[in-house]
């Protein structure tokens, strides 16, 4: 999946560019690109299948809370969001606060979500895993019949 570089990319740019996707991928380099995600949805109404790769690093903490005390749901949610979003994939997830932060977002905002796909690599350890994991399967959903799927890439 390309990285397209997001973090610089105007608002214009990506209603030019999205208005009439159904499907997107998009990859993060790290925490500040996140923050384009609401642009994204915004820009794109008629989404139904969102892949999103983050790039595997280890990033500063401090950028990282930095973003977490920044963040602010957007409102309203994106239409797209809440009419057509069926299908998102996660891939690179490590189990940090924002990358939890931005999950419990979509689960919970998502209205006619059907499935989520994370996949994760190898974390410290099972326990860690497992704590994450029951961490998501615990967040409120838009979508009753949203079913999670968190995979480790072994």
């Amino acid at each position: 999946m390309p990285n397209l570089g997001l973090g610089v990319v105007s608002d214009f740019t990506f209603s030019a560019k999205f208005i009439c996707s159904i499907n997107l991928e998009v990859g993060f380099r790290n925490c500040y690109n996140w923050t384009v995600l609401p642009i994204i949805m915004e820009c794109s109404p008629y989404l139904e299948f969102l892949a999103l790769e983050k790039e595997v690093l280890d990033e500063d903490q401090f950028v990282c809370d930095e973003w977490l005390r920044r963040w602010r749901e957007p409102e309203p949610v994106p239409k797209g969001m809440l009419n057509c979003l069926k299908v998102i994939g996660i891939k690179g997830f490590q189990g940090k606060q924002y990358e939890l932060t931005v999950v419990k977002f979509l689960l919970g905002n998502a209205e006619v979500l059907e499935k989520m796909v994370i996949c994760s690599p190898p974390l410290s350890s099972d326990e860690a895993t497992m704590l994450i994991s029951e961490t998501i399967f615990g967040y409120p959903r838009g979508s009753k019949d949203c079913q999670i799927i968190f995979l480790s890439d072994s």
